[in-house]
């Protein structure tokens, strides 16, 4: 069938297909009444085209889409290293103004959903522009590294931005950008702008503030994957995304910090240790002094049951009752810097 008749039957069952239609995208790219420049023949098309966006508009977010979202944060969360944070939009969102679509102006939506998103390769290219505002600090071999070339892979995984569901049943609005020299643009400047043009309002699909989009970045450690997101995240609040960003579109709200990465807790056999016994007020206590981390108190419960099982002989013992200390080996568990000495035994 050719485009005109077909567009000509889909114009006859337009008004039916809106009331029923529950995906944006497919409504863009086969449903738009016309083709083309808002103005046809001297006879202003905007209404018509604006009235259409406003009823792309009003399509609500799919139910399926849901559990989608569900299924997909679930499985980046159980991916080792990496993060999931949430992010509000601050101002529209213009994101692919550029995709080839029906209209003159583009946006890019799920193409199952028909929900908005922001493209993975988008928020790469945002994060090495931030890092670029690093660049004395990382270097161009360091942002290389961490980012790739045509020869070698990035570090990190920026995974595509999905919208939030229950933060907006119905993310888009209708927005409008206005030419005032299109002869200037169409002629490729070959025709002077003037004061005397008509300006030429033209209506588009933008994301609506407040939206909410949820990011996860994949890095190979815990600690670069954190310097990945406080990168795209920085650039998403000061640069933005999309486009009009000069004018204040693609940006997002202050993002919360991440939560503190869990203690490390390593415990490990150490050498080269002492060990005196102090006794105030009836009260018998331990102190192992760990090469590294100083002295380490042992309270006296703990205290009587590790000095009954390191097999202290008569007469060491007795050094411990003078406050002499005694060489030994103990068992120790480092968590974020603080020591604990779990157990201790004679030196060799």
């Amino acid at each position: 069938m050719a485009t005109s008749a077909m567009r000509e039957h889909l114009s006859e069952a337009l008004p039916q297909q809106l009331t029923k239609m529950e995906h944006p995208r497919l409504l863009m790219d086969r449903y738009v009444p016309s083709v083309g420049s808002v103005e046809k023949d001297g006879d202003s098309q905007t209404g018509t085209v604006a009235e259409f966006l406003d009823s792309v508009a009003r399509v609500p977010v799919p139910t399926a889409y849901y559990r989608f979202h569900e299924v997909w944060k679930a499985a980046v969360t159980g991916l080792p290293y990496t993060h999931v944070i949430e992010g509000t939009l601050a101002g529209p969102l213009a994101i692919g103004l550029g995709n080839d679509t029906s209209l003159e102006v583009g946006l890019t939506l799920h193409h199952t959903y028909g929900v908005p998103f922001i493209p993975g390769s988008a928020l790469k290219g945002l994060a090495v522009r931030a890092a670029q505002k690093q660049i004395e600090y990382l270097g161009e071999a360091g942002k290389k590294a961490l980012f790739g070339e045509q020869d070698s892979a990035s570090l990190f995984v920026f995974w595509d931005a999905l919208f939030v569901p229950g933060s907006d049943r119905n993310p888009l609005q209708r927005d409008i950008v206005t030419v005032h020299h299109a002869k200037y643009y169409s002629t490729q400047g070959t025709e002077w702008p003037s004061d005397f043009e008509d300006p030429t309002p033209v209506p588009f699909i933008t994301v609506k503030p407040g939206t909410r989009f949820s990011f996860a970045v994949s890095g190979p450690d815990d600690e670069w994957c954190r310097y990945a997101v406080r990168l795209l995240t920085w650039g998403l609040e000061n640069i933005g995304i999309g486009g009009k960003t000069n004018a204040g579109y693609g940006r997002f709200a202050e993002f919360p910090e991440l939560p503190k990465p869990p203690p490390e807790t390593v415990t490990k056999t150490i050498t080269g240790c002492t060990v005196i016994q102090r006794t105030n007020k009836g009260v018998t206590t331990g102190e192992v002094t760990v090469p590294g981390h100083g002295a380490v108190p042992v309270d006296q419960t703990r205290w009587l049951v590790m000095r009954k099982e390191a097999l202290f002989s008569e007469e060491q013992l007795n050094q411990l009752k003078k406050t002499k200390s005694l060489a030994v080996t103990a068992v120790v568990t480092l968590t974020d810097g603080n020591a604990r000495v779990d157990s201790i035994s004679l030196a060799e």
